[in-house]
């Protein structure tokens, strides 16, 4: 029986070699990218939209019935999608997160005047959840949640 679990072994083995030799040769998606979006699923989009807008202190660069985006960077865009669409999209149930659950990911906002990002969040109906202080590992933030509950981080550059 060890024989047949070691051959087995063996067997799984090479098949991890071929496929790492297979991938060495293969371009890394992120080693040049063209650009990347952050999408948050929103329960309402003009709400959604609103806010940004305030908080970025920006107008969208698409404003699309199904599709929000504003430009963070010069490859970084910020897309916000009503959940029922991408429900209707992807033909699937999304389960909502229980009340008081913790967010799934955050954005984090690095600015030379993180307090004056925080008078507009919070002046664009943001929940601050921490004032700014410095973290433990050194770097100083602030915490809020925006009307869907996503977390933003605010630091100072």
């Amino acid at each position: 029986m060890n024989m047949h679990y070691d051959q087995n072994e063996k067997m799984d083995s090479d098949l991890v070699q071929e496929n790492f030799m297979v991938l060495e040769n293969q371009p890394s998606c992120l080693s040049e990218p063209i650009s990347i979006k952050t999408v948050f699923y929103v329960e309402n989009l003009d709400t959604s939209k609103q806010f940004y807008k305030t908080v970025l202190d920006q107008s969208p660069i698409l404003d699309a019935p199904g599709l929000v985006e504003f430009q963070l960077m010069r490859n970084f865009k910020l897309g916000l999608v009503p959940l029922k669409g991408i429900v209707r999209t992807l033909n699937l149930a999304v389960r909502h997160r229980p009340e008081g659950c913790m967010p799934a990911c955050e954005i984090c906002l690095k600015h030379e005047d993180p307090e004056g990002c925080l008078v507009l969040f919070e002046a664009a109906g943001g929940k601050l959840i921490q004032p700014l202080k410095t973290m433990d590992w050194g770097e100083e933030v602030a915490y809020g949640l925006d009307p869907d509950g996503h977390m933003i981080a605010f630091s100072r550059a």
